[in-house]
């Protein structure tokens, strides 16, 4: 698989929600969820008189609980058995996803970050300086990890991204005493949701807030930005990604990218639709329906020289005839990694400021891109 292939096929993932399917890893208990948190649906943050309780809730069933973490600061803290018990703060800590990365550098904790899945992918700088030194090891590929080489690094946690199936590994890392952090911010269903999960980690490192401020700030940011696309009169249509494996997939309008684009001031063919995730789509239905939209977003692709050669049929959109079209590539390295990952994850103002720069200059006059820029 191509560089390029894979991480389209990683906004793929991120953009769509599996079907449910039963669970092996859950737990009926009710939860309440703790008021700090506004917007993030999937886990609950509750104090306790020596510890910290989170719950992430089960995406695929719901009321169920895919897994508790009492959070302590003495290892002699006593706390229920229904979860795993975790010293803070962390000191050492292996990731499996970029977006893992976007939130500790976020929270100025890479320096405890030792172990990397999928390193190549790293944009921060950071962290790739600690892969080069061997201060923080390569542990594999992020959807198949190499146990071994996380046995070796000690560390207190290994933060992964859970999907809808049972993982074998996950007891055999916290039989070594390593606390499995189970991430399923991939399944926030609103973007802002999404950011949120900084406090999911910041409580890990004992920094709570310093995550309320950065997310105080983003939100902050976030409405504003969208209070300036509500006083737009034209509403231009977007056409996003490119077709994989013969699938075109597009986001539904209930998913965190379908309200992104309503955010910015766009119009969107699925605005109305109420399903999750993604919308598997044929080329044939996409041409239909969006062959006279405005603008392309999230094409992935470096060139309109590149687009053709991938199929002749993509250059029939207007968008493609009148040259606007754009990637994410713009914070991106020859290797692969793409900041959009990691950054944008953290950092959706920035995401909102980007489309709201190419759906409307002219309320943006001067302003550049972060993540994005249009194809020549």
């Amino acid at each position: 698989m191509t560089k390029k292939i894979l991480l389209f096929a990683c906004l793929l993932l991120c953009m769509t929600a599996c079907n449910s399917n039963k669970s092996n890893t859950s737990d009926s208990k009710s939860e309440t969820d703790n008021s700090s948190l506004k917007y993030a649906r999937l886990f609950t943050i509750s104090d306790n008189d020596n510890y910290k309780t989170i719950s992430v809730k089960d995406p695929w069933n719901e009321g169920n609980i895919l897994a508790r973490y009492y959070l302590v600061k003495d290892s002699a803290t006593e706390v229920p058995q229904d979860g795993a018990k975790v010293k803070i703060p962390i000191q050492r800590i292996a990731l499996n996803s970029c977006s893992h990365a976007g939130f500790v550098a976020a929270l100025g904790e890479t320096d405890k970050v030792v172990g990397m899945a999928s390193s190549k992918y790293v944009y921060n700088t950071t962290l790739q300086q600690r892969l080069a030194d061997g201060s923080c090891k390569d542990i594999g590929d992020s959807f198949a990890m190499n146990f071994e080489s996380i046995a070796m690094l000690n560390a207190d946690a290994l933060m992964i991204t859970k999907y809808d199936n049972s993982d074998n590994s996950i007891l055999r890392v916290q039989d070594l005493g390593t606390a499995v952090l189970q991430n399923v911010e991939w399944m926030e269903p609103d973007i802002l949701g999404r950011a949120e999960w900084i406090k999911f980690v910041a409580a890990f490192f004992d920094k709570d807030q310093t995550a309320d401020s950065i997310f105080n700030a983003v939100v902050a940011n976030f409405n504003a930005l969208e209070k300036r696309a509500k006083n737009v009169t034209e509403h231009p249509s977007i056409l996003p990604g490119l077709p994989y494996k013969g699938t075109w997939y597009v986001p539904s309008g209930n998913s965190y990218m379908g309200r992104l684009f309503e955010s910015a001031g766009g119009d969107y063919r699925y605005k109305n639709d109420k399903s999750a995730g993604s919308l598997p789509l044929s080329f044939e239905t996409v041409l239909s329906e969006f062959s006279l939209a405005d603008i392309w977003v999230g094409t992935d692709a470096a060139t309109l020289d590149e687009i053709k050669l991938r199929d002749e049929r993509l250059t029939f959109f207007e968008a493609y005839k009148n040259k606007k079209v754009y990637n994410q590539n713009k914070r991106s390295t020859s290797s692969g990694s793409n900041d959009f990952w990691e950054t944008g994850v953290v950092r959706p103002d920035l995401l909102l400021r980007d489309l709201m720069i190419i759906l409307h200059p002219e309320i943006m006059p001067g302003e550049q891109t972060y993540f994005m820029e249009q194809l020549k």
